[in-house]
């Protein structure tokens, strides 16, 4: 059975699925490679759900889900659901990224992110991803199969809020063009 879908509330999500998907496109090539077949399954206080196809594109020599497609996951998708809560600019100060298992070609992964504390400078994430293709243990303990990998994603704030009108412009299917963020 999938674990619970619930989160402690930090406050409700100021962009919709849509408005992530689009977001996740829009971070730059690398998440558009990493992130095109994306499917949002949970965008709820500060929490942010994920699946993923694994694909030839995000594999290594072996077919497995390549280390640095894991760490751009685990980057944009940490990014997305801190922009999801909080509407700051921020840069990123470090991120970890503890690979444990192998996800093979076919596979699909879940990405579970969460924001875990919302300072007044600094924000600090987390991330896990599960493959559906375990063959040693289907249920895993989070009850989305194999633990692939964790990572963690600390960002510093470093200007204020975008106003909502460009927020909103920015994540439309037609962004203006003096849209600035």
């Amino acid at each position: 059975m999938p674990p619970s879908l619930s989160s402690p509330t930090l406050s409700r999500p100021l962009l919709s699925s849509d408005q992530i998907t689009i977001l996740l496109r829009r971070l730059g090539p690398w998440s558009t490679a990493a992130l095109q077949n994306v499917q949002i399954i949970l965008n709820d206080n500060g929490r942010l759900v994920v699946t993923i196809p694994v694909d030839t594109t995000l594999t290594n020599a072996t077919g497995n889900l390549h280390g640095g497609a894991i760490a751009t996951m685990i980057g944009c998708l940490t990014t997305a659901v801190i922009f999801s809560v909080n509407h700051s600019p921020s840069v990123t100060v470090d991120l970890y990224v503890s690979c444990v298992a192998a996800a093979p070609v076919g596979s699909t992964v879940t990405v579970d992110s969460r924001v875990e504390h919302l300072g007044k400078s600094m924000i600090f994430s987390s991330c896990k991803i599960y493959s559906s293709t375990d063959t040693h243990n289907t249920a895993g303990a989070e009850g989305w199969g194999l633990l692939v990998a964790t990572g963690s994603h600390t960002k510093k704030i470093v200007g204020a809020k975008v106003r909502p009108s460009e927020l909103i412009s920015w994540v439309s299917p037609e962004p203006r063009l003096q849209s600035k963020l």
